[in-house]
């Protein structure tokens, strides 16, 4: 087992914590995608996406996207409550993978939108978020 601390702005002087819990986690596997190359980028149609399946570095489609693993998109974490293959297509020789997501926090995950970039942290399985309020500055907390 081990987890990834965040903690981040979230305006109004609140901030959030976050951590992500991974169990068997392979070390040569960080993350799908990047901020400037994602593992998807495209059209999301009643939670729909299509996955390129070249992307997934030899491992299968519902090993990496599957209920309880965590995912980074429009800003946040999000944990999928479910993640079914629904199907393949192959387009000009590239192959990919239809995938139904929702989240605990399904309405930013950007259904309906396109161009939404979601970046997937293969072996998480589990989410934890708390939002707070700093200490203010002074002799307890200097």
């Amino acid at each position: 087992m081990t987890s990834l601390l965040c903690l981040s702005d979230i305006g109004n002087g609140l901030r959030q914590a976050s951590v992500i819990v991974f169990h068997a986690r392979d070390a040569n596997l960080i993350g799908l995608g990047a901020a400037s190359q994602p593992l998807v980028t495209g059209s999301m149609v009643s939670g729909t996406l299509s996955v390129l399946t070249s992307d997934l570095r030899g491992r299968q489609v519902n090993e990496l996207i599957r209920p309880g693993v965590v995912a980074y998109a429009s800003g946040t974490f999000h944990q999928l409550s479910a993640a079914v293959v629904t199907g393949e297509t192959t387009v000009s020789g590239t192959t990919l993978a239809n995938v139904f997501l929702t989240s605990t926090k399904d309405a930013a995950l950007g259904s309906g939108s396109t161009g939404i970039s979601i970046q997937f942290l293969p072996d998480s399985v589990g989410l934890a978020e708390r939002t707070f309020t700093p200490e203010t500055v002074g002799a307890f907390t200097q």
